[in-house]
C-alpha cells in the first residue's frame, strides 16, 4: 500500500526531525523497520531513516 503525503500531519514531522539526532544506530534501525511494514517503504520518515546510516 503506497504511503499517502497528506495523511502526515505538521507536528507530527517536527517532532521526528526532533528526535532523530537523539537516536541510536538500534533505535534508529527498529524505527526504519516498524515504519516500513505499517507504512510501506516509501513513508518519508523510513526513506530518510534509511538515508542516516
Amino acid at each position: 500500500m503506497p504511503y499517502k503525503a497528506k495523511s502526515r500531519r505538521a507536528k507530527g514531522d517536527q517532532d521526528f526531525a526532533s528526535g532523530l539526532p537523539i537516536l541510536s544506530a538500534g533505535q534508529r534501525a527498529w524505527l526504519t523497520e516498524t515504519i516500513t511494514l505499517a507504512h510501506g517503504a516509501d513513508h518519508p520518515w523510513a526513506v530518510r531513516l534509511r538515508g542516516q546510516r
